[in-house]
């Protein structure tokens, strides 16, 4: 049997590197167009997803979602927002994305990386994650968290999964980092 074991990690450091704070939990919120996106890839055809505008778009399937972010775009990779609202299953947007850069109520938005596939025992995994740098002068809190994958082809971005982080408080000169990490296991 395959079980997928999804889950994300919020750790903040201080200016030093060190940890000052981590949290674990279990990844529920894939959304309605991670699963249709999917079902494309595997029937060889185009889907009806919603973009991030709340617009439905052909999604063609030879194009991939790229999810690597560049530094300062906050279009797609991780995403993170002061939302509170439950996550549901046909959310298409963060509720409430903070926005980047070094002023008053905004985090600093590192490139968001893909791990290569790591296989250990009975177990493969990638990890998706982002830096974020509080650079603000205040305390910024984070209350959401997903992943925005973008069609080059299209130019259009898709969210993936969206999750409820919790509040968690980034001090003025720390780093926040997101690290989701899929896995399946035999």
């Amino acid at each position: 049997m395959i079980i997928p074991v999804n889950q994300i990690k919020f750790e903040i450091f201080d200016k030093y590197g060190n940890l000052e704070f981590k949290k674990e939990v279990l990844m529920q919120s894939f959304l309605s167009n991670w699963i249709n996106w999917v079902r494309g890839v595997f029937v060889g055809a185009n889907v009806t997803i919603k973009d991030t505008g709340g617009t439905n778009r052909s999604n063609p399937i030879q194009q991939t979602l790229n999810l690597l972010g560049p530094e300062g775009n906050v279009n797609y990779g991780i995403r993170v927002g002061t939302g509170t609202t439950a996550v549901a299953i046909d959310n298409y947007a963060i509720e409430t994305p903070i926005a980047h850069g070094n002023g008053g109520g905004q985090l600093y938005h590192k490139v968001t990386t893909v791990s290569a596939t790591t296989t250990a025992g009975s177990s493969s995994y990638i990890t998706i994650q982002r830096n974020l740098d509080n650079n603000s002068g205040g305390t910024i809190t984070v209350q959401e968290a997903g992943v925005i994958g973008y069609n080059s082809g299209s130019g259009w971005y898709f969210l993936l999964a969206r999750d409820i982080t919790g509040a968690i408080a980034i001090g003025n000169t720390k780093t926040f980092v997101a690290t989701y990490t899929y896995q399946t296991t035999v």
